[in-house]
């Protein structure tokens, strides 16, 4: 080609017949239909795949932001309790006992009321003893399964456990205050902020149950259908219980 300047070179008729014919080969084989259509999938797919990576991550949000909220009230129900943050921990008082065969009795997690004649299980529904020492949590029971899961209990070697009258559970109660009328230790407390709500085997109405909150020391009326609540079994101290 002739050592011509640029603009003789887009003025000639060879050159530019030449660029003519380059733009209409790639018309021909990049169609707008074609590009339409390459964009178009292209675009599909990549919203999809915007659209997945946005729910997942809101998914991934979500469920650290349960995570997070759980642990909060976690830590909110053992500061309450006095519990050092992260330590599944049941509250105990040092027991004060004034004879062997009452030591012998907490060692197997009972406690005999000798005013009473009643004989309490130290722990709760749904916790273990084990080498003197109340194992694992409290749990919330519905009323209906409250008798029967006190009748399987077998603690300290018996096994006629049941759930108590409200009269009973009254003699546990100290009035308009937290914890139980009884010395210190003898009783494990649930950690749950609302440790204090106890069944009673005492109904009002068909669907309505005495109970006790001993959180508060008050007498309370559960909706059986309702609510759940806490068990502490109970049993009568008979003369043959001295004889094992």
């Amino acid at each position: 080609m002739p050592n011509n300047t640029l603009f003789d070179f887009f003025q000639s008729k060879t050159e530019l017949s030449a660029i003519d014919h380059y733009f209409a080969l790639l018309a021909k084989n990049t169609s707008i239909e074609k590009q339409a259509l390459f964009l178009e999938k292209n675009s599909l797919k990549m919203i999809e795949q915007l659209k997945n990576g946005h729910l997942e991550q809101l998914e991934q949000l979500n469920k650290r932001h349960l995570e997070e909220v759980l642990e909060l009230k976690r830590q909110l129900e053992l500061k309450e309790n006095n519990t050092p943050f992260g330590k599944e921990v049941l509250k105990t008082h040092p027991v004060s006992v004034s004879n062997a065969s009452e030591v012998d009795e907490l060692k197997i997690g009972v406690w005999s009321d000798s005013t009473t004649g009643l004989m309490w299980a130290r722990i709760s529904i749904g916790q273990g003893w084990a080498n003197g020492t109340g194992r694992g949590e409290a749990k919330w029971i519905h009323w209906n399964s409250a008798e029967s899961l006190c009748k399987k209990l077998r603690l300290g070697g018996f096994d006629d456990w049941r759930l108590p009258s409200i009269d009973e559970l009254k003699t546990l109660m100290k009035i308009n205050q937290p914890g139980y009328n009884s010395p210190p230790g003898m009783l494990l407390v649930p950690k749950n902020e609302n440790w204090g709500c106890f069944w009673s085997s005492s109904t009002i109405t068909t669907t309505i149950v005495n109970g006790i909150d001993f959180n508060k020391g008050c007498l309370v009326n559960y909706n059986r259908l309702q609510q759940d609540g806490y068990v502490r079994a109970v049993r009568n101290i008979k003369s043959v219980d001295h004889a094992k």
